[in-house]
């Protein structure tokens, strides 16, 4: 009857308690995001089980509904990630809230997490941190979202597809300044895990070939510190010597009444692009 949501190893395998192992024997039915995965991840625990498919094209197709009469009859249902805990930055969230509403029980059973697997050997006071998972794809959209947290005083935490990681460098430099401190958390716990740290400016010249998961550390905002800033576009770089005083009018135009334009037509309000 309720659904157990089960914490997954990160890499080494060795990490999964025995109660994940436990439930994942008992329950009667895998609800994870890719079949591939899910068989490898049954198959290394020597269970076969029948998977059910709850990802972002079954998700908004009523998927979590079809779940409830399963539910209701009594059977044990074991949410699952490909890897670590899910929910964070994966589907599940709808199925979680639906047995909420109505009435189903819903059951943690804790698991490794990269997050606090990089919070664990960052060396930071961790009296507080902010979660920005992975942000936008569009490069403006990115940097506005980067611009939202560049204040903060606490370390911000992001994911992002490995072939991204170039592209996510340059862009916070862009936003927060070469100097800002951060720390990589390449393959964690895995044979080639690794941790480069260092001003954002000295990481993102590094080349980085080999397309390894990571944990993006971003550490907070010393306080009197200046970054650069962003206007919608891209980064505002202020033209040397091209400045306009104040109270100052363009070149061979005479100071005099001002005319009114008549504006030509109703105006149009920009349809807003929505992020990825």
């Amino acid at each position: 009857m309720p659904l157990f949501v089960v914490g997954l190893p990160i890499g080494n395998p060795q990490d999964i308690t025995d109660r994940a192992k436990e439930v994942l024997s008992f329950a009667d039915l895998i609800v994870a995001e890719e079949i591939k995965p899910t068989r490898r991840i049954l198959k290394s625990l020597g269970l076969f089980k029948e998977v059910f498919l709850l990802n972002e094209h079954t998700e908004p197709k009523g998927a979590a509904e079809e779940l409830m009469p399963l539910l209701a009859e009594g059977q044990n249902l074991a949410l699952i990630s490909d890897c670590g805990t899910p929910l964070f930055a994966d589907p599940g969230a709808g199925l979680v809230e639906l047995c909420h509403q109505k009435g189903y029980p819903v059951t943690p059973v804790p698991g490794a997490s990269s997050l606090t697997a990089a919070l664990s050997v960052s060396g930071l006071k961790l009296d507080s941190f902010y979660y920005a998972g992975f942000l936008p794809r569009e490069r403006e959209e990115r940097q506005k979202a980067i611009a939202g947290f560049r204040d903060l005083a606490c370390p911000v935490l992001l994911l992002e597809a490995p072939y991204r990681l170039g592209p996510l460098l340059r862009d916070l430099v862009a936003v927060l300044g070469g100097e800002r401190r951060a720390q990589i958390f390449f393959a964690l716990t895995k044979a080639g895990e690794e941790i480069a740290q260092g001003p954002l400016g000295e990481l993102a010249k590094k080349e980085m070939t080999e397309k390894r998961e990571f944990v993006l550390l971003i550490k907070g905002q010393v306080a009197g510190a200046l970054a650069p800033k962003v206007r919608a576009g891209g980064l505002s770089k202020p033209r040397a010597g091209n400045r306009p005083k104040k109270n100052s009018r363009p070149p061979n135009r005479k100071a005099g009444p001002q005319r009114k334009l008549k504006p030509k037509g109703p105006a149009r309000r920009a349809k807003r692009e929505p992020g990825d």
